[in-house]
């Protein structure tokens, strides 16, 4: 490049520093000039603008150069680790590379995509108006033009979030599939925040660019996806602590008076006769034992502010909320499996991941030994997490020492599931497998009673009710013989007719034998049966003095009447005394009456809950049976297709913060969890210790509002692939996501209040902490926790008694589990875990959960606080019935009475009372209810469903949409109704991201 002069001096005077002449040399007259070069070439900066559209718009993927590489025979990206070294995070990636060349092509993305992530951040607000620029991609202008809803604010806004998610939600499906580190768990972040902000813009009126829009969305995303939930979650559950129990508190000064709920006012009283008939926790609490109330509470977790809780007493910590507390271990497991994949695929493996999870479980059957090393390590690292379990079910009694268990046939110990589908329909060929190694391979018993053991065999394992019911199969009796045997049969021989997947296996043996280990040991047995032997006691003792307190009473009446005619000098007469005793008698006989009929309900709903806590309530005799597999399986058909919004749906849970903890408390919890503080980060890591925050692993809350029950075993691959269809679809709700979100700040919130002291004493002793016991808790803080940003973090798994620890961390899971309502065994009517009755009863736990733990528990606390919050948890209420109307492009009426009675139904505060009234109003077509007293119509919550499926539940609704469907199909009507019905059988196609968009072609909708 050629070389100008340039003027010596500039306009203004000044001499150009880089150009300044030398002065002269002493020794010279003359001035020499500078010797003339060639400048270096500038280097390139690096575009802002195109580092944003590359990031966020969807048209520089479709620009880009399709990829076209020659397969190199034989190459495997993974043969030599150093050619990924520094991008094993992104390992998965390189799974398709065929080459070398396309390997380099695949890490030169990496860089470049996160060469852009670092120019945009460290731009700042430059790199935000960059964004601005370059969000104009075809969804983004497309938005423009969708139709929102008519009417008021609030159906606007609700419009606008519908388009709002919706069209983030396509741009990120394209994105996460040009871009190699954009993650779903990214993406889902940016769908929220698009949703958010779509609100945000809607409210406030502001006419912006919908590239404006797209960039404060993405700003607000990468706020949300630095959350950084998942990797948080992995990190913590493979430091899981070990399960265990805290063991039973003592209540035994407790009177009857002191196991009470308090009343709560004349506005708690008539809340508690409105609903306690209803489950069996609450007609627990009312019975006249002591031995009964006492059971109930040590049974199942609750929300009741009792009397004693004022006097000191504390409330006992219920087996139910230590059988949660397990569910740290299915984590622990689900996880470990995860990361170890990631491994093994790092590695070079070709196995998928149900594979990989397959040969795992061979692997613990086979003494933990495997070709493959990583397996052999995962199967190892699993080894450590089941014996926790076992180790604590021999020391209970509950299994045999390990000399006994390989007896059973097996090389290393690995609980046996059973493919009950696959015995029934090869029943003659698992039961010569049988017959063959008993009569002749051990010779353990002669042909003929082979052939007896091996169909006693095949009986219980066909009519198993829990995964726990395997462990005896084996145990018959020999023709002639009174006593029982225990045969075996080596896993090697019967491995097809086995579950082998680790994951499947492990978490169904935790449940259940969490459930085993806790009742044995606050029980002495599973069964509890010193404990019914107690109440019967006590209930005889009850009756024994019935006759005692009659005649008392009889003999003061009597003392009373004679008196007043003695007093006037007269003779009781003959017939006032027999009228006085038929009474008494007839009192006698109704005391008794009562005494005996409260015994037997008592009974019925002890054991109730025994057997719901272990799984096998309301089971039917064959378990395999068609008619109960297919009930479940239209449970979890409804489950995809109907509850596509039940994210927004959750939003009056954000009130329940406030009504447990205050407004203040709550906006500071979140507020430190928005700007992810350290004592967040830090409170999220006790929380995860504690199985808080783990329902993105075990979507377990999502699971117990959808009513969906885990089998015993898996009879069809349909069945199987129904629930990882179910699972799924609980992430593309993000409800797994907002549970955790919740459920992590409220848990703060308690930790917090416990550890501080700001806690009342009344409120301490209903978590289960008595004023000794705090100060226990005290003490072992000040040994080792720490006070982050005025959050106190307790460390509670350094604490020296680990006795204290385990109160605290159940009190703080009660908490939580009441904050963020999460059904227990006994929030549900009994007849809603028959087979039918689940079918009828389903998606409405929540109601009858919410009514025990929200209203009834709220009312007895009496703080303001639940006042204040309930008002805010209806508004929220309401404000979910305008977004799901604006949506379906509806208009909503803003009436006061019209938003109250639909903020009071979609906040659940009422739980059943609002869905009787719904029913009356469907059943009678709006004619009785509260719509028609206050002149506002139906509910909207009921507006889509049919009469059928108002009374008996969502799968006979979705019996009457496939009847109707079918006839249409054979008459040839294709009509709008036929459509939209056909659209409703779709499996998520009411998610709230995409519904909208749906909407718009739906015939019915629009």
């Amino acid at each position: 490049m050629p070389f100008y002069p340039v003027s010596e001096s500039n306009n203004n005077g000044f001499i150009s520093a880089g150009f300044a002449i030398p002065e002269p040399d002493e020794q010279s007259f003359d001035v020499h000039p500078p010797e003339g070069k060639n400048p270096e070439p500038r280097p390139k900066e690096p575009s802002l603008l195109a580092a944003a559209i590359r990031q966020n718009n969807i048209l520089a993927g479709f620009f880009r150069p399709a990829r076209q590489f020659e397969p190199v025979e034989g190459y495997n990206p993974y043969a030599d680790k150093n050619e990924l070294h520094g991008y094993e995070y992104w390992g998965a990636k390189f799974a398709d590379s065929r080459s070398p060349e396309e390997t380099a092509w695949i890490k030169q993305q990496i860089d470049d995509e996160n060469e852009d992530r670092r120019l945009l951040s460290d731009a700042g607000v430059v790199g935000t108006l960059a964004s601005i620029a370059a969000g104009m991609d075809p969804v983004t202008v497309a938005s423009m033009f969708i139709p929102g809803a008519q009417g008021g604010a609030l159906a606007r806004i609700g419009s606008q979030i519908a388009i709002g998610a919706a069209g983030t939600a396509l741009s990120e499906v394209v994105l996460n599939n040009q871009q190699i580190t954009r993650s779903w768990g990214e993406s889902a972040a940016h769908v929220a925040a698009g949703a958010m902000m779509s609100g945000v813009f809607a409210s406030a009126g502001v006419a912006l660019s919908p590239s404006v829009r797209a960039a404060a969305t993405r700003e607000v995303a990468d706020a949300l996806d630095n959350m950084s939930i998942t990797s948080a979650t992995d990190r913590a559950a493979a430091s899981l602590s070990d399960g265990g129990s805290v063991g039973a508190m003592k209540i035994d000064t407790a009177t009857l008076d002191d196991l009470t709920p308090v009343s709560g006012g004349w506005v708690g009283k008539a809340a508690w006769k409105a609903g306690s008939y209803l489950t069996p926790l609450t007609r627990l609490m009312e019975s006249p034992s002591k031995t009964v109330r006492k059971t109930t509470l040590e049974l199942a977790e609750n929300n009741f502010t009792l009397k004693g809780n004022e006097r000191g007493i504390e409330t006992p910590v219920a087996v139910e909320t230590r059988t949660r507390g397990w569910q740290r271990e299915e984590a622990a497991v689900v996880v470990g499996n995860k990361q170890a994949y990631a491994k093994y695929k790092a590695d070079g493996g070709d196995m998928s991941f149900d594979s990989f999870r397959q040969q795992v479980g061979n692997a613990m059957r086979s003494g933990d030994v495997h070709a493959n090393p990583v397996v052999q390590e995962t199967a190892q690292a699993m080894r450590t997490v089941l014996n926790r379990v076992k180790v604590e079910m021999q020391k209970l009694g509950l299994l045999p020492p390990d000399e006994e268990l390989k007896a059973l046939g097996q090389a290393s110990y690995f609980p046996r599931i059973y493919k009950v589908g696959k015995i029934i329909s090869e029943r003659d060929k698992f039961r010569r497998i049988l017959v063959d190694w008993w009569s002749r391979g051990n010779k353990t018993l002669d042909p003929e009673d082979a052939e007896i053991a091996a169909d006693i065999v095949i009986n219980k394992i066909t009519g198993a009710k829990v995964p726990q019911d395997f462990v005896s199969v084996f145990s018959v009796k020999a023709a002639g013989s009174t006593k029982e045997r225990t045969l075996n049969v080596p896993d090697s021989l019967i491995r097809d007719y086995l579950e082998s997947d680790v994951n499947y296996v492990l978490q169904r043996h935790i449940r259940e034998a969490a459930a085993e280990i806790e009742l044995t040991r606050t029980f002495g047995k599973r069964t509890m049966t010193e404990r019914l032997q107690l109440i019967e006691d006590e209930y005889d003792s009850l009756l024994r003095e019935v006759p005692e307190k009659i005649k008392a009473k009889y003999d003061e009446s009597v003392a009373n009447l004679k008196a007043r005619y003695e007093s006037n000098g007269e003779v009781v007469p003959q017939g006032k005394l027999d009228s006085l005793m038929r009474k008494y008698e007839k009192e006698l006989r109704k005391e008794q009456s009562r005494l005996s009929k409260s015994r037997a309900n008592d009974l019925r709903d002890i054991t109730a809950l025994r057997d719901r806590l272990v799984g096998t309530y309301g089971m039917p005799d064959d378990p395999s049976s068609f008619f109960v597999r297919a009930g479940a399986f239209l449970r979890d058909v409804n489950f995809t297709t109907k509850l596509g919004g039940m994210t927004v749906s959750a939003i009056p849970d954000l009130a329940r913060g406030v009504m447990v903890n205050g407004f203040r408390n709550t906006m500071k919890g979140y507020a430190s969890q928005i700007s992810q503080s350290p004592a967040f980060k830090a409170s999220k890591e006790e929380m995860l210790k504690m199985g808080i925050g783990l329902e993105a692993v075990l979507h377990s809350r999502s699971r117990a509002i959808g009513d969906l029950v885990d089998s015993s075993s898996r009879t069809t691959a349909v069945e199987a692939g129904m629930e990882r269809i179910t699972d799924a679809f609980g992430k593309l709700t993000l409800m797994d996501r907002f549970n955790d979100i919740n459920k992590s700040m409220n848990g703060m919130l308690t930790s917090d209040g416990i550890l501080s002291g700001a806690f009342s004493a009344r409120r301490m002793a209903k978590l289960g902490i008595n004023d000794n016991m705090a100060a226990r808790i005290r003490s072992e803080f000040e040994k080792h926790g720490e006070v982050i940003d005025g959050w106190h973090i307790g460390n509670f798994d350094k604490w020296d008694d680990q006795y204290v620890a385990g109160v605290f961390q159940s009190a703080v899971l009660k908490d939580v589990n009441n904050t963020i309502i999460t059904p227990g065994i006994g929030d549900t009517p009994l007849w809603a875990s028959t087979p039918m009755g689940r079918t009828i009863f389903q998606f409405k736990s929540f109601t009858t959960a919410s009514y025990n733990r929200a209203l009834l528990g709220g009312l007895q606390e009496g703080t303001a606080q639940f006042y204040y919050g309930t008002a805010f948890q209806i508004a929220l209420g309401s404000l979910v019935y305008a977004l799901k109307e604006a949506s379906k492009g509806k208009n909503v009426d803003w009436s006061p009475e019209k938003l109250v009675l639909e903020g009071i139904d979609r906040s659940g505060i009422l739980g059943p009372l609002m869905e009787y009234n719904n029913m009356a109003e469907k059943a009678t077509g709006g004619a009785v209810g509260l719509g028609a007293l206050f002149g506002t119509g139906t509910q909207s919550r009921y507006a889509s469903r049919g009469f059928v499926g108002s009374l008996f539940g969502p799968s006979f609704g979705l019996a009457d949409s496939i009847i109707d469907v079918t006839a249409g199909v054979l008459n040839g009507d294709a009509g709008d109704r036929i459509v939209h019905n056909v659209r409703t059988l779709i499996p998520g196609n009411n998610l709230f991201w995409i519904a909208p968009l749906i909407n718009q072609v739906d015939p019915v909708m629009r």
